[in-house]
């Protein structure tokens, strides 16, 4: 069984914030997540997380989509704003966000931030990334953990939140450790 990232709203927030994270909310519909967008750094890259409101009051999210850019934050959500998961979640007429969408984005180097993308995307499924052509699916309703975007992150108190943010920070680690290896083998050989 796909172990779903709205299930783990509040360990996916806390294990981004602590990677250096940076929350934004934006209210309102497609146009104010457009305009929102584009006050995102328009010279950082990294890890970045789509979040859809579950509530009028944007106190409750769960994360719908993750990826990495090597372009700037602003450029690549204002595309998702155009065509990608952020226009597709205010297009869906059965999953709207409730009062405005949320980002999470981590300025971290490339090898981090591939190994940080690649390790949360083998541990849980996001609604909105289609990876292997999977289609988009609607999040699951029951079992939901929702997170405060706009309060700091909860410390994992009960034992599930605590093994999974230590799956997280292991998954994490390995990848990481896998690139940097992977990186000193090709510069040997480019020698």
């Amino acid at each position: 069984m796909p172990n779903y990232a709205e299930q783990q709203s509040e360990a996916i927030y806390f294990s981004l914030m602590k990677v250096n994270g940076n929350a934004n909310v934006f209210g309102g519909g497609l146009e104010g997540a457009a305009e929102g967008v584009k006050s995102l750094p328009g010279n950082q890259c990294g890890v970045y997380s789509i979040w859809a409101a579950t509530t009028p009051n944007l106190n409750s999210f769960i994360p719908i989509y993750l990826g990495y850019t090597g372009r700037n934050f602003r450029t690549r959500l204002s595309e998702h704003c155009a065509s990608g998961a952020i226009y597709e979640a205010y297009t869906n007429p059965r999953i709207k966000p409730a009062g405005g969408i949320g980002v999470v984005f981590n300025t971290i180097d490339w090898d981090t931030g591939r190994s940080v993308e690649a390790a949360l995307l083998q541990l849980f499924d996001f609604a909105y990334n289609t990876a292997d052509n999977s289609p988009v699916r609607d999040p699951v309703p029951d079992g939901s953990s929702e997170a405060d975007l706009q309060s700091a992150p909860k410390f994992p108190t009960t034992a599930g939140e605590i093994e999974t943010f230590n799956e997280i920070v292991a998954a994490i680690e390995s990848l990481n450790k896998a690139t940097g290896e992977l990186a000193h083998h090709f510069h040997h050989l480019k020698k």
